[in-house]
């Protein structure tokens, strides 16, 4: 399992704003899955990291790996958000 991975990306959909249905939505999964994630229960694909990392402007090295857990990026809205 990836080490905090869920809580950063619990931190990109707080700090976006949205609920866990949404970014679901968003994201093109389930809201299922999206849960599992954040909880630590399943690793993500490469390629939803990736799909994260580039709508909400998110380096994908902080997002898998983390520099301080604490702290989130500068965010940058979704292009047509």
């Amino acid at each position: 399992m990836l080490v905090d991975f869920g809580l950063r990306l619990k931190m990109v959909r707080v700090q976006a704003k949205m609920n866990q249905h949404q970014m679901a939505t968003a994201l093109g999964i389930s809201d299922r899955s999206l849960n599992n994630y954040e909880n630590g229960h399943r690793d993500p694909p490469t390629s939803l990291t990736a799909k994260v990392s580039t709508d909400f402007g998110i380096d994908p090295k902080w997002l898998l790996l983390g520099d301080d857990e604490t702290e989130l990026p500068p965010f940058v809205p979704r292009k047509g958000a």
